[in-house]
């Protein structure tokens, strides 16, 4: 068992790596500093002055088959969680109502997108207009929210 522990946000991130894995990052990079990825993510975005603002923001950071979403409310830290997608409107939806349970709007909060994104990739900002153009947003379980 590892920790990282973030003193600014008064967090400590518990966190297991296999041995073998772990002995050969070790020796193959000399050091013992070990971070979890969540704890990096979280310790970047403190670095970006958005993440002070006010209506909120959400920072997804894609990868193939999962994201993490990271939500603060004027500088505080509501929530990071990860998720399993099949595509942009699975990352459209999560966010949604991860924002909408949070008590933030998801027309205000700011969104940045980071991780496996390309221009061709199938992320497309044309999802998260679809999505706001209706009534509501169809979950990637066939669950549905809708609009306040």
């Amino acid at each position: 068992m590892l920790t990282d522990e973030i003193a600014d946000l008064g967090l400590v991130n518990v966190f297991s790596v296999d041995k073998d894995m772990l002995g050969f990052l070790r020796k193959e990079f000399s050091t013992d500093v070990v971070a979890h990825a969540h704890t990096a993510l979280l310790k970047a975005y403190r670095q970006d002055a958005d993440h002070t603002a006010a209506d909120g923001i959400a920072y997804a950071e894609v990868q193939a088959q999962q994201f993490t979403l990271t939500v603060y409310g004027g500088g505080k830290l509501l929530m990071q969680h990860q998720y399993a997608h099949r595509g942009g409107l699975d990352i459209v939806y999560y966010i949604v109502n991860s924002l909408r349970q949070l008590g933030l709007s998801e027309l205000k909060a700011r969104i940045k997108l980071g991780g496996a994104l390309t221009r061709d990739s199938r992320y497309s900002t044309s999802s998260a207009g679809s999505c706001r153009a209706s009534n509501g947003c169809t979950g990637p379980t066939g669950s549905s929210t809708s609009r306040r």
